[in-house]
């Protein structure tokens, strides 16, 4: 089964221990979303919890060569 994993990469590492998107969690690499079935979507974040303002849809996940389409909000 394919999917599209969607991750977080936090560039500042002072931002890990206080982010609220994943409290508690001390990797600064984090799998966010599994888009598994389709048209699953996730709504990207800041570390903060602040909406970036962007959803990534995965349209067909299980296909050999995923696509993806990012849609500002």
């Amino acid at each position: 089964m394919g999917a599209v994993v969607v991750w977080q990469i936090f560039e500042d590492l002072s931002l890990v221990q206080g982010s609220a998107v994943c409290p508690g969690d001390p990797r600064f690499i984090r799998r966010r979303a599994l888009l598994a079935t389709p048209q699953d979507s996730f709504e990207l974040a800041w570390a903060d919890g602040t909406p970036v303002g962007f959803r990534v849809t995965a349209p067909v996940p299980n296909a050999e060569q995923a696509q993806i389409k990012l849609e500002k909000l």
